[in-house]
């Protein structure tokens, strides 16, 4: 099955997804609707299942139970499209301790 294009992100958002952030906790920004790492994890974690479900759905919306089951894991879902995205090339900083080169990166 064809990856599913990744979703665009505006200048503001990739910030805050792609750079490691100095304080973790930090206070949310009201003037950005994309502060917060640690909610914007969460988020990211409870939407992009049923957001990639439903690209899947759109595409091939009579695609069977089985087939589901392939295209959409649930073991280590994020981490296989986030690989297929390329998107560790985007990352700048990490934490402490981590190795930016490493596989499980």
């Amino acid at each position: 099955m064809t990856l599913v294009p990744p979703p665009n992100l505006p200048a503001d958002a990739m910030l805050e997804v792609f750079v490691y952030p100095e304080n973790q906790d930090s206070a949310l920004d009201p003037a950005n609707p994309y502060s917060g790492s640690r909610r914007l994890e969460f988020l990211g974690r409870m939407l992009i299942r049923p957001a990639y479900l439903s690209a899947v759905w759109k595409r091939s919306p009579r695609i069977g139970a089985d087939e589901l089951e392939v295209c959409v894991p649930c073991d280590r879902f994020m981490e296989k499209n986030a690989t297929a995205y390329q998107w560790h090339k985007r990352v700048r900083g990490y934490p402490d301790g981590v190795d930016p080169d490493s596989p499980d990166v």
